[in-house]
Formats: C-alpha cells, structure tokens, sequence
C-alpha cells in the first residue's frame, strides 16, 4: 500500500467544480485525489468555507493553528499556520459524491463546523449563498524547499447562531468575535497592502505579499468569498 493511500480522499474537479471523469492510469477514479498531493501540486479540488455568526451581526474570527500535527504526522505540511479564517473551512471527500454529483452540501459544512468550532447547528440555520475558485501558494513556505499550493472550488456557507464556539486546540490557536463592519474594513486593507489577484478565470490566483510581523494574516479563500459575497457575508441576516 503506498503511504498516500491511507490519505483523506478528496474530489478533483475542474474550474467550474465539475468532478474529474474518468479512469487514470493506476485505474482508478480520476476523481479522486488524496490530500497530500492536491496541496503539493496545487490540483484543483471541492472545498467549503462557512462564516458563522451571531444575532449582534458579529462574525467569529478563528485563527488557524501555526502547525496541525495530525497532517505533519503524514507528511502534509500545515496549510496557511497561524491565518485567520472567517470562521472555518474544510473539504468535501470523494465519499460525499453519489454519481457526479454532492449528496448533501449541508451535512459536510455542518460537520465542519462542529470539528472546528464545537458548535452544533439545525440546517436550516445554514445557507450555502454561492461557489468561488482560487488558488494560492501558502506564504509560510516562501523561500523554503516546501511547496504548498491550494487550488479549489469552494461553497460558502452563512451560518447563524449564538452558541458560543469551543475551538478544536489541534486546528485551531484562539478565536474572537468580530463586528462585520470593522471585519469588512480590515479585509478590504489587507486586500490593498498585501494581495495581488488575477480575475481573468473562474480559478482567481491570489498572491499574499509579504507582511509586518504584527499583521493578522486572513486567509485567501475567506479574502475571495468576502469580495463575490459582501451583501451575504457582512449585511445582517434575522436568524432562522
């Protein structure tokens, strides 16, 4: 058995989140990919991404952990260490896929977010508001020998809630409740110090430049989803 195959397997799909058809050269679903070398060879693949927040209009900011033991365990190094995410991210495995297609969005994010977060939600108090493309080289690597690249289709989900979170100490460091305005303002400045991006496919390629050390880095695909879904994100939405 190669080391890779005991992986999380993950959905490889193309600019538009279509999975991958067909048979590769091993024989098995061109679908599936494991984590290790979709990170190592930036190969697009189906992602989530959520923003919960409360009934004061705040959004949880969680501040991912510098290193995640369980992947280095396997030889995959840490993705974006010591980011901050609005509010949480993860994947959608090949065992989500019934045909072509997700069985159920909701269930993937709902499990995501009770991982991270330790929040259990109903689904209604989720809504999966629209899908986005990126990618991007992980800036922590820059200069070392280690090369790690996210490339993926992502669906963005609000979740509404007031339970206060619990975070997951192997994934994440500390987390804050933040107010969407001063949230939207402090996005959109990192977005004109630090980033470079290039719109010109459904795959946006994002560049995070070098920062001050005392600069809160935000993560590329909640930079992405907070540009294409700023009504979505930061206007107050009633609870369900």
């Amino acid at each position: 058995m190669k080391f890779e195959d005991s992986q999380e397997i993950l959905i490889a799909c193309d600019a538009n989140g279509n999975p991958v058809q067909g048979i590769d050269a091993r024989g098995r679903e061109s679908s599936k990919v494991e984590r290790g070398p979709a990170h190592r060879f930036g190969i697009t693949h189906l992602a989530l991404t959520f923003t919960y927040k409360n009934s004061k209009n705040q959004i949880y900011l969680a501040q991912r952990a510098a290193r995640r033991d369980d992947l280095e365990s396997q030889r995959i190094p840490t993705p974006f260490g010591d980011f901050w995410d609005a509010s949480g991210a993860g994947h959608y495995r090949w065992s989500d896929l019934v045909g072509n297609s997700l069985v159920d969005k909701k269930t993937r994010i709902r499990c995501e977010l009770a991982e991270e977060l330790g929040v259990q939600v109903e689904p209604e108090a989720i809504r999966v508001v629209g899908t986005f493309g990126y990618s991007s080289l992980d800036p922590n690597y820059r200069g070392s020998r280690i090369y790690v690249k996210e490339s993926e289709v992502c669906y963005l989900a609000v979740i509404f809630g007031d339970h206060e979170p619990q975070p997951n100490s192997d994934e994440i460091s500390k987390g804050e409740w933040i107010g969407s305005e001063a949230l939207q303002k402090q996005a959109e400045d990192f977005v004109t110090k630090y980033v470079v991006h290039n719109d010109d496919s459904n795959i946006i390629n994002i560049i995070i430049k070098n920062t001050d050390k005392q600069v809160s880095l935000l993560t590329p695909w909640f930079l992405i989803a907070q540009a294409r879904f700023p009504e979505e994100i930061y206007r107050y939405w009633p609870p369900p």
